[in-house]
């Protein structure tokens, strides 16, 4: 009998395991009618189903599959806590709302903290109190990296890298390209941003343009011939503009040559290039417009991304070089001649121009802020003090600031996070690596990390 017992055991164990195997999707599963103040009900729940989990964030799903006459339902969502194994009404709760009858719950929790244990259930609230499903439990993932450090590198030595620094952790990681591909970049890196979920590195000394997963920092594809010293770059849908300066003619110490290279962005091949007459510096995307500011004159051309035509030619303060686009959806420039211009992109003619702004003479830094309303911009004294300091400048100014946010000696590359914090490197005369520093807006000084040598730039994700 005692064997017996046993073999009917472990059938049933078996036709278990079995029936349990074969449910694929956990939300099939049904369970029983819920409690509300220690009283049954037939108020039914699908079991909870996790996905999506992310450092900060995961996605819950249930759905209430039966309703109970006698209790009137005022809102459903989940409950949630990283100490509390049964969470109920007083711990953190993401509701849904009222529902009319049968429903799905869908709920995206946010700002959860990295590598932890989070317990959740589904609740309904009713007239009578509250009833819950069943918890289950998921750990969110370690928290990425969340500022890229763009690493110049040293132009004899074509040793540029990325770096990237985690403010959850404080953590640095050097050379991360080179870590997760088992081989450097091996150039200089003139500028890089993302676009479609991708790194663009743009290179000299070799003369490339490097793809680079995002998130992974693998190689994915680079374009290697047809550039001449490329400096900056832009896409609009499935194309992209490199500009570059071309060759420098060692006795008018002039750029000849110079082009910007039509990138199709699906097969990585250059299917064309504009010849220009004048060295161009930085490009930028404008609706189906790109914009390239021609650092060797006094202009801005304006190309119809469509068929690579030149619709329009702004004139503006000499040597412009950096732009940004602010929240009004105009075009600000950076001109090494010392003014701000500010475009209407609509009309392509300048609306404002501030005078007195000091800024590095080449390559000048200018960022603006998520919100799209506040510029940033790196100023120098030059030779032979080289103070250095960032100012801010409201879109709305008709004049430049006079104080500075911070100052020191020696700021190279510069950045405003997406949670509004500036970011300022000092790249040591690329004698060695640099340092970035980290400062809150009133120019507190929140921290420092070590970079590579000759940080010029960052991408915040």
């Amino acid at each position: 009998m005692k064997n017996l017992f046993v073999v009917k055991f472990l059938l049933a164990f078996s036709i278990l395991i079995a029936v349990s195997s074969c449910t694929d999707d956990p939300k099939e599963v049904v369970l029983d009618g819920i409690s509300i103040d220690g009283q049954p009900t037939t108020i039914k729940l699908e079991a909870v189903v996790v996905s999506e989990i992310a450092s900060t964030s995961a996605k819950l799903q249930s759905g209430v599959v039966a309703l109970d006459a006698d209790y009137a339902i005022i809102d459903v969502g989940f409950v949630y806590s990283s100490s509390n194994s049964l969470p109920s009404e007083s711990d953190n709760k993401a509701a849904q709302g009222s529902i009319e009858g049968v429903s799905g719950l869908d709920v995206n929790l946010t700002s959860l903290d990295p590598t932890t244990i989070y317990y959740a259930r589904a609740y309904v609230e009713t007239d009578k109190g509250f009833g819950f499903g069943n918890v289950v439990a998921f750990t969110t993932a370690e928290a990425a990296a969340d500022v890229i450090v763009i690493n110049e590198g040293n132009f004899a030595s074509g040793d540029g890298s990325l770096s990237t620094f985690n403010t959850i952790t404080d953590e640095t990681k050097l050379s991360v390209f080179a870590s997760a591909n088992g081989f450097p970049i091996a150039a200089t890196i003139q500028n890089a941003l993302v676009y479609d979920d991708k790194i663009f590195a743009i290179t000299n000394v070799a003369d490339k343009l490097e793809v680079i997963d995002l998130e992974t920092f693998k190689f994915e594809a680079y374009i290697n011939t047809g550039l001449s010293n490329p400096f900056s770059f832009a896409a609009i849908g499935d194309k992209a503009y490199v500009t570059n300066w071309g060759t420098l003619n060692y006795d008018t110490y002039a750029w000849e040559g110079s082009f910007i290279a039509v990138v199709d962005l699906e097969s990585y091949v250059i299917t064309d290039s504009i010849m220009l007459n004048v060295q161009p510096q930085h490009v930028i995307a404008v609706d189906d417009y790109f914009y390239v500011a021609n650092v060797g004159s006094n202009s801005i051309s304006v190309y119809n991304s469509e068929n690579d035509q030149e619709v329009a030619s702004i004139e503006v303060s000499a040597s412009p070089d950096r732009m940004v686009v602010d929240a009004n959806n105009n075009l600000w420039v950076f001109c090494n001649s010392g003014n701000l211009v500010r475009v209407d992109t609509e009309t392509n003619s300048v609306e404002t121009t501030i005078s007195g702004v000091q800024g590095a003479g080449y390559n000048e830094k200018m960022v603006i802020n998520s919100e799209g309303n506040k510029l940033y911009y790196l100023s120098s004294s030059g030779w032979p003090d080289y103070n250095t300091a960032i100012y801010e400048l409201s879109i709305t100014a008709t004049s430049a600031p006079t104080t500075p946010v911070v100052s020191g000696l020696n700021y190279y590359g510069l950045g405003i996070s997406l949670d509004n914090e500036l970011y300022v490197t000092d790249a040591k005369a690329f004698q060695g690596n640099g340092t970035v520093y980290r400062y809150n807006l009133d120019g507190t000084e929140i921290n420092s990390f070590p970079a590579g040598r000759g940080p010029n730039g960052f991408i915040f994700r």
